[in-house]
């Protein structure tokens, strides 16, 4: 396994820290705001994609060496998930925190249904519950825009 590829799925020492998903999520966030800005919303959800795909692959080939099923240190997920959750919040720093609560929750307290798909196996479990987070908090983002208008 190489540095590269352990550094991708653990965004280098993020992974390792206590609360770790919660550090990563916010460097999204933060990352995932300035494509927001620059731009624009297309584009922080193509960012999504691509980090999904490229994390499946790299979580899949960190598991053949890891004795757990999902690993804490592999934060990739959590980085996925907070950039679909960023997709529609545009440049406005309230939603985009407000987005970033609410992915948090969610992957923190994987309701029905998102706990179930942390049963999937290898990568697919690893992956699938914080992305799926991540598109649910789109439709939370979407209700409160059309709902306060922000």
């Amino acid at each position: 396994m190489t540095k590269t590829l352990i550094f991708f799925v653990t965004l280098g020492p993020i992974g390792y820290f206590k609360g770790s998903g919660t550090y990563a999520s916010f460097i999204a966030l933060i990352i995932g705001y300035i494509v927001n800005f620059v731009l624009g919303g297309f584009y922080t959800f193509l960012l999504a994609f691509l980090i999904t795909l490229v994390g499946f692959f790299l979580t899949a080939h960190y598991l053949k060496f890891s004795n757990k099923k999902d690993p804490p240190e592999v934060v990739i997920d959590e980085v996925a998930g907070q950039f679909f959750a960023m997709c529609f919040v545009g440049i406005s720093i309230e939603l985009s925190l407000i987005s970033f609560l609410i992915f948090r929750f969610l992957d923190i307290f994987k309701p029905y249904p998102i706990n179930k798909l942390e049963l999937l196996p290898g990568a697919f479990g690893v992956m699938a519950d914080d992305v799926f987070a991540g598109i649910i908090t789109i439709f939370f983002i979407i209700f409160i825009k059309n709902l306060i208008l922000i």
